[in-house]
């Protein structure tokens, strides 16, 4: 039986990288393949930094170590929430298989020469010059039960079921013996890919049970019974309650002016100091009905700084509800206590949104270098704004659509991105849901959210 090569991706991102730059084939006119081809459920993309962006989001150097996050937005965060990479448009980028096929971003396979093999079809699977179907592994798929199956389909795969490891020579490559059932296709010898580095790092499919894409955090520690609540909303900007170490022996990290984490003893930028809340701590989406976030909660609780709290939406809202609010039902979000206010009432969470209204205090003017004017209002910020411009009775589009431009205008300094993306979090996660009510109970903090709230100095 013959063997077949699968090379590094070390050498395929170079590869890859060097095609791009160098490759005079002239690029199509015609308009790229639509994303929800089932192609991309499978494979990553290269970002234009050589950056594996896999279809969970998570994004990862060519030595398989995470390096963070796309955030959906044509950014890539960092653990710490730090933009290292924006400007990203996935539908625009290369997808790159296992073994080395590469779809263009019209849908055209192609060997890593840049020598055309095919081309993508509806169901994501490459169909070859010769007429033969391949998934991205080169391997023929099992064939559908009927015409309307999509059990030809392979799984999706997510980035936890690539397995790095090392090789088991000097040589850049591996051995693979293929299943009397499978097809591995080789290029011809004009155009075959022989890396010959020393890369030290192979990549292979995992045999090992991995997650499925977009699977929601396990949750540990649920206790108490469950008690009703609300949410508001705020993001001032100051040094949070419990980045002052005589306050807590767990201290919240806080940031300068800049968003770069500093010591705990400088002073409130909102009392005239160099210390401000860190935008890293913007809410975020970790699954499809999962967030994180930080809030503050009554003064009363001071005591409660780095406790968590699983909040699950009940599709309601404190002071009325509409079809925002319905949109939420049963999303759940985990908050982590950062602050306090004197103006928090029992059972109600200030949840921290980017844009929510400063509140009580303003640090945002000075430390984000904009007009009050653009923050919408005191309390409620940009979407209360929008409920005075369009009314109680809008639809929820329209108080979506509102808050997205109110968002990408406040935040439209490259620097504030990490803002931006918190603001449309509450667009497009939290619906624009404004005061919506949930059930709320005490949590153990996921180690995510303890990273991005623990200071570090």
């Amino acid at each position: 039986m013959k063997k077949y090569r699968i090379i590094s991706f070390l050498g395929l991102i170079v590869l890859l990288l060097a095609f791009w730059n160098c490759s005079e084939t002239p690029k199509s006119t015609e308009p790229n393949f639509s994303t929800e081809n089932p192609i991309f459920s499978l494979y990553p993309v290269v970002s234009p930094n050589g950056l594996l962006i896999y279809p969970d989001n998570a994004v990862k150097d060519v030595n398989g170590n995470l390096i963070g996050v796309f955030d959906g937005n044509g950014n890539v965060l960092d653990e710490y929430g730090t933009v290292i990479e924006i400007g990203i448009d996935k539908e625009n980028l290369f997808l790159l298989t296992p073994i080395g096929f590469v779809v263009t971003p019209q849908g055209v396979v192609t060997d890593m020469n840049g020598e055309i093999l095919g081309m993508i079809n509806e169901f994501g699977l490459i169909v070859l010059l010769d007429g033969s179907v391949v998934d991205g592994n080169g391997q023929i798929p099992p064939p559908p039960v009927s015409s309307s199956s999509e059990e030809g389909i392979p799984p999706p795969v997510s980035s936890s079921s690539i397995e790095v490891i090392p090789p088991t020579s000097s040589s850049s490559v591996i051995e693979v013996v293929p299943s009397s059932s499978s097809k591995v296709v080789v290029p011809s010898s004009s155009s075959k890919v022989v890396v010959p580095s020393s890369s030290s790092v192979v990549v292979k499919p995992s045999s090992s049970s991995a997650p499925p894409a977009n699977t929601c955090p396990n949750l540990s520690g649920i206790s108490g019974n469950k008690k009703d609540g609300w949410g508001s909303r705020y993001w001032d900007c100051c040094k949070p309650h419990c980045s002052w170490q005589g306050n807590t022996s767990t201290p919240c990290k806080t940031c300068d002016e800049n968003h770069n984490e500093i010591g705990l003893d400088g002073k409130s930028g909102c009392e005239g100091g160099d210390s401000y809340v860190c935008l890293s701590q913007a809410p975020y989406q970790v699954c499809d009905n999962m967030s994180f976030g930080f809030a503050a909660v009554p003064a009363a609780d001071a005591a409660s700084c780095g406790k968590c709290y699983l909040i699950t939406f009940t599709g309601e809202g404190e002071y009325g509800t509409n079809d925002n609010h319905r949109a939420v039902k049963g999303k759940q979000m985990v908050v982590i206590t950062s602050n306090i206010g004197g103006d928090v009432d029992p059972g109600q969470f200030d949840i921290m949104i980017p844009g929510g209204g400063v509140g009580q205090f303003n640090g945002c003017s000075r430390q984000w270098g904009v007009d009050n004017s653009q923050m919408g209002e005191q309390y409620g910020g940009l979407l209360t704004s929008c409920e005075n411009e369009l009314g109680y009775n809008a639809t929820k589009t329209q108080y979506k659509s509102c808050l997205e431009k109110k968002c990408r205008s406040l935040f439209s300094k490259p620097e504030l991105s990490q803002g931006l993306q918190g603001c449309l979090w509450h667009v497009n996660w939290l619906e624009a849901a404004n005061n919506p009510k949930f059930t709320y109970q005490e949590v153990n903090c996921p180690q995510e959210l303890t990273n991005k709230y623990r200071s570090l100095r």
